[in-house]
């Protein structure tokens, strides 16, 4: 009986740390996000923070997502800003000093956000912040 139970034991850690291991992959690779389907994601940027609030402190839904990216700044701005001037989204404005991207849905003005793009020791940080209702 000791055995079976040891077995038992054994299995359900395995599968613990295989879940984990999954888990982490899943969250570096975005599998987890609160963007939605048809938001563009920059071609090999990894995960690296998330949150969401479901009627937060500002009205509506809120979607915080920090991704890093082994490309320049202007590359990641070059490819959000093409991006989000297309299909559903639109710019609304840019600050390409300060690394800024503004936008919104083209079919609904209760859903918008920014990109940030900020140079950091060795790679590129991409904040996004999307609002909506």
């Amino acid at each position: 009986m000791a055995g079976g139970c040891g077995l038992v034991a054994v299995v359900v850690i395995a599968g613990g740390v295989f879940g984990a291991i999954t888990l982490v992959s899943r969250l570096q690779h975005g599998g987890f996000n609160c963007l939605p389907s048809d938001f563009p994601r920059y071609p090999g940027a990894t995960y690296s923070t998330y949150s969401f609030e479901l009627n937060g402190p500002t009205p509506g839904n809120s979607c915080h997502m920090v991704f890093k990216s082994n490309s320049s700044t202007s590359a990641v701005l070059d490819f959000y800003q093409s991006k989000l001037d297309t299909g559903g989204w639109q710019v609304t404005s840019s600050n390409r000093d300060i690394g800024l991207i503004a936008f919104r849905k083209v079919n609904t003005t209760s859903t918008k956000g920014t990109v940030q793009v900020s140079a950091r020791d060795g790679y590129a940080e991409i904040d996004l912040q999307l609002y909506s209702r």
